[in-house]
């Protein structure tokens, strides 16, 4: 079964995003500021790269059928 994903204030990810924020990047902890990037660049990262598969189609398939996947070659994308 799966766990309910914990939210809000007492959450340990709120903790530990408030304090890479507070002595990381507005103090001087060197250690900090590499844990705020690490957290911050991760969330970037996804937002630019599209964290959710797009699904294109959804087929049903009968006794007897069979699928072909393809995929286009990225170098003649590029031409």
């Amino acid at each position: 079964m799966a766990r309910a994903r914990r939210r809000g204030f007492l959450s340990p990810a709120f903790f530990i995003r408030t304090k890479a924020v507070r002595s990381g990047i507005l103090g001087n902890s060197r250690g900090w500021r590499l844990v705020a990037a690490f957290i911050f660049g991760r969330r970037l990262l996804k937002k630019i790269m599209g964290g959710v598969p797009q699904v294109v189609a959804t087929e049903t398939l009968q006794p007897g059928q069979f699928l072909s996947i393809r995929t286009i070659d990225p170098r003649t994308e590029r031409r």
